[in-house]
């Protein structure tokens, strides 16, 4: 079971090392946004020579803003408001999958059993955040960042490109000039956080008034 396994490797790793106290702001006011992708792991950190409690890292699938999800933009802004991060690097990679065809994903739905309905009348590309380009997006989420009203224009926003077998980086577009398109490339159209709605969100239920309180043998109760 691999829940064993990582106890175990807990249990090996506190018998040989202390981490000690490490800041709760990053050092270096930096927040990285990337890929959930594993080969980044360890990885990107050393090839921007990141350490331990220097950077905010901000992982999702793709590293994608998306209208029906904004935790890309929700954590750079609280990063920024409540860490001290005053630069933000936008870092794409080589090879993403979520840049590529999504039978494989549909695929793995299939076989767990869970049907495609379950997405109900949305795209599914477009449900998970799959991208045009890994470079292409960089692009569009340093513009949408920019654009969005929770990030002061003090604080500068880099996209960059990261190769997952050497480690190379690639700059796309740096925080002091204006973001453009690959060549070839049609401009995206950014989301504008103000206009943004929210869909999948709860139904709205008629709120609960509490009963009006009454003063019974000394105490007060509902």
């Amino acid at each position: 079971m691999p829940l064993d396994d990582f106890l175990s490797a807990n249990q090996q790793f506190l018998g040989k090392v202390t981490p000690g106290r490490a800041p709760r702001d990053p050092k270096r006011a930096v927040a990285v946004v990337t890929c959930m992708d594993g080969r980044l792991t360890k990885l990107l950190n050393q090839a921007i020579g990141v350490q331990r409690g220097e950077a905010v890292m901000i992982r999702t699938a793709g590293n994608a803003i998306l209208p029906h999800d904004m935790a890309i933009v929700r954590s750079v802004a609280a990063s920024i408001f409540m860490l001290g991060v005053r630069e933000v690097l936008v870092i794409g990679h080589t090879d993403c999958r979520m840049a590529g065809d999504i039978l494989p994903l549909l695929d793995g739905m299939a076989k767990l059993g869970v049907a495609r309905d379950v997405l109900g009348a949305n795209d599914p590309r477009e449900f998970f955040g799959f991208i045009p380009g890994p470079e292409q997006n960089v692009r569009a989420v340093v513009r949408q960042l920019r654009e969005s009203p929770l990030v002061p224009s003090s604080v500068l926003v880099h996209g960059l490109m990261i190769d997952v077998e050497s480690g190379a980086l690639k700059v796309i577009v740096r925080g002091d000039e204006a973001p453009t398109p690959a060549p070839g490339e049609p401009p995206q159209e950014a989301v504008p956080v103000a206009q943004v709605e929210v869909p999948y969100a709860a139904e709205v239920v008629e709120e609960v008034r509490p009963r009006p309180v009454a003063r019974k043998g000394g105490k007060f109760v509902r």
